[in-house]
């Protein structure tokens, strides 16, 4: 997986590509971050391309062993498996301040009044 602009670190977040960014880590992917023939992170490569708070992020991402294949997946569900409804749930639940749109009180009491259909 390429290492810009793709959300592969285990917070989430992104790396942005530098716009002074050196051709030759133009398409530099995630494995180019690791020692040779180890699932361990080249620490001394990963402080020489990003700075501290970045490079702080990167290594706090876990490799974990018993993984041999990476695979995308949607953070979001826990299977992993991208759902229409599931982004629907994260804009309404998270993205998206909906705080002023509600009313306090326990709304949750009128739909268990046992009342005509009308009211």
């Amino acid at each position: 997986m390429p290492i810009w602009d793709n959300r592969w670190l285990s917070n989430g977040s992104i790396i942005r590509k530098p716009l002074n960014l050196i051709w030759m880590m133009d398409n530099m992917t995630v494995s180019d971050l690791l020692l040779d023939n180890e699932k361990c992170w080249n620490t001394q490569l990963v402080h020489d391309i990003f700075g501290n708070d970045t490079a702080t992020r990167v290594l706090k991402t876990p490799l974990i062993n018993s993984v041999a294949t990476d695979k995308i997946v949607w953070r979001y569900e826990k299977n992993g498996i991208y759902y229409v409804k599931s982004v629907y749930r994260y804009c309404v639940e998270d993205a998206i301040d909906s705080s002023h749109l509600t009313a306090p009180g326990q709304w949750s009491l009128i739909w268990k009044a046992k009342a005509p259909p009308k009211i």
